[in-house]
């Protein structure tokens, strides 16, 4: 058990950052009760579990996973973790995605369960700053290591994707200045990618 506990804890840099992440982490998807549903227990009690006897100290979670619920279970979780556990946690979460206190349209997205809130893309700059702000909220953390920009894709986005790409990399206005802005005030350490196509930061294009 300890040598794999230490071996879970080896890190690496991640590009010319000054992010060190461990080589396996956890997605928490799930957690955000994706294609079936998850007791809130079940799902704290798993995450504890893999710190606390495998080594697991880097989670990846989204406000779009069920609609801040993977969010709010990792912060209950990692709470727990960080009082028992001398490794320090480490947290991605998204950007690009923002919750409106509107109940959520029904059939959009595969959560089954997750909060009642409903979804809408915004990439702009003060949308990625009061994203990160309430992401920091939901998991009672002041900060986390990494935001990643998240669904800029047509399969998310349709024909829509361009406009929000737009509002992205507006130079006054958008997010990605945003997101620069917190990195250059140690909020967060580095920016990063998520999508499910190829179509856009890729080597292809």
């Amino acid at each position: 058990m300890g040598d794999s506990i230490e071996k879970h804890r080896i890190t690496q840099r991640v590009g010319d950052t000054e992010l060190h992440l461990p080589r396996l982490g956890i997605g928490c998807a799930n957690l955000g009760e994706l294609w079936e549903t998850i007791s809130a227990s079940d799902a704290i009690s798993t995450l504890i579990n893999s710190s606390n006897n495998h080594g697991i100290s880097y989670f990846d979670t989204a406000p779009w996973y069920g609609n801040g619920c993977s969010e709010i279970r990792l912060g209950v979780a990692v709470h727990e973790m960080a009082s028992n556990n001398e490794s320090k946690m480490q947290i991605s979460t998204k950007v690009g995605k923002y919750l409106d206190p509107i109940p959520k349209d029904d059939g959009v997205g595969p959560w089954v369960g997750g909060c009642n809130l409903r979804m809408r893309p915004d990439y702009s700059y003060n949308g990625v700053m009061q994203q990160h702000r309430e992401s920091c909220l939901r998991l009672g953390s002041p900060f986390v290591q990494t935001l990643v920009i998240h669904d800029l894709d047509s399969h998310h986005l349709g024909n829509q994707k361009e406009q929000h790409l737009t509002q992205l990399l507006d130079r006054q206005n958008g997010g990605l200045r945003a997101l620069l802005e917190l990195k250059m005030s140690k909020k967060i350490q580095a920016i990063g990618i998520g999508c499910n196509s190829f179509e856009w930061g890729s080597l292809e294009t």
